[in-house]
């Protein structure tokens, strides 16, 4: 008895273990992108206040260190830039920096060296393995870099900043077929690119199964039927939260990327339509209601939801178009708007 309780015990705290384990991993993946731009600003703080004339000249050749920094008459101390120059044309010197007092590496050093000059072989000095991928995405995206091979997609941290790297692999595939090389989890994307290149929606009835209202209501009994047995209250059933309708987003890509409102499979794609075409007129081809707020708090006299969606997505398109005109009655968007499919929710 006592060693059965012991050993559910152990179980116990390796699953706790385990489990503050991966969120940890999680998080700390998450937060990779905020780290790495903090670091770089800490890094070219460090080097501008606290790397002197002095502690360069130990470390590196001192009369080339005073050439490059006293290079101006009356000059005794050496500016950022001339700093920057140093490392760059050493940096080996990275590893030889002081860092006491700082919460710093010569991981922070190389990766503030590789966004200075752009130099993706200065990221494969990083020893830490996630800063070095996020250094070779970072510096990728800074030069415009274009991915042409799926390996190259796999070495990016894992996130959304994926998904523009397989859009740009498959834009350069010229057979279909190509597509069932890519990982499961983004091979969708390679489908979307040629049904949308080709505007060829048969691609998306033929890669993607349509949610029917038949699919959705068989998932949604199966789904209260478990909810019951374990006890759980059911209000609504919301299909957006359940299912990942590709069919329908593989048409909106189509539909968006061409400018074909007429394949629209949601009232936010003819939204985008509207915009991309600087046209507000498009928005009158909503002819159904995606959600009715109005009608969920239970207020009297509520507007029609179709003329409501209409008259917001007009609303929405004319501030847009408004804004790019150099208005100023913008009320939801800012100059730097996405309309990417990937990384935006606009289905």
């Amino acid at each position: 008895m006592k060693k059965t309780f012991l050993l559910s015990l152990l179980i116990i705290l390796i699953l706790i273990v385990g489990g503050i384990s991966i969120y940890y991993f999680s998080m700390q993946k998450n937060s990779m992108t905020e780290t790495m731009e903090y670091s770089r600003a800490e890094f070219q703080e460090y080097l501008n206040e606290s790397i002197t004339l002095n502690s360069l000249s130990k470390i590196a050749d001192k009369e080339e260190v005073e050439d490059i920094c006293l290079n101006e008459e009356e000059k005794t101390e050496c500016e950022l830039p001339y700093k920057i120059q140093i490392l760059s044309e050493e940096p080996n010197l990275c590893s030889v920096i002081d860092y006491v007092d700082y919460s710093l590496s010569e991981d922070d050093c190389y990766y503030f060296l590789a966004y200075e000059e752009k130099e993706l072989n200065l990221c494969k000095k990083i020893k830490d393995d996630l800063k070095k991928q996020r250094c070779l995405y970072d510096i990728k995206r800074e030069m415009g870099y274009e991915y042409t091979k799926l390996s190259e997609c796999k070495e990016i941290p894992r996130g959304k900043m994926k998904d523009p790297c397989y859009e740009q692999v498959s834009s350069q595939l010229e057979d279909i077929s190509e597509c069932e090389k890519f990982p499961d989890d983004w091979v969708y994307i390679c489908y979307y690119e040629f049904a949308s290149r080709t505007i060829n929606v048969s691609i998306c009835d033929q890669y993607f199964e349509e949610l029917t209202e038949e699919r959705i209501e068989e998932e949604e009994n199966k789904i209260r039927e478990v909810a019951k047995e374990e006890g759980k209250r059911m209000e609504g059933f919301d299909p957006s939260v359940y299912f990942d309708d590709k069919h329908s987003n593989c048409y909106n890509k189509v539909a968006w990327d061409n400018g074909e409102v007429d394949l629209c499979k949601s009232n936010s794609c003819i939204n985008v339509v509207a915009k991309r075409k600087l046209d507000p007129e498009i928005c009158y081809n909503i002819e159904s209601a995606e959600d009715e707020p109005c009608k969920k708090i239970n207020l009297e006299n509520c507007p029609d939801p179709i003329e409501e969606a209409i008259q917001d997505c007009f609303d929405d398109v004319t501030d847009y178009v408004d804004l790019l005109s150099g208005g100023t009655n913008n009320r939801y968007w800012s100059p730097d708007i996405n309309l990417s499919l990937y990384g935006t929710n606009l289905y």
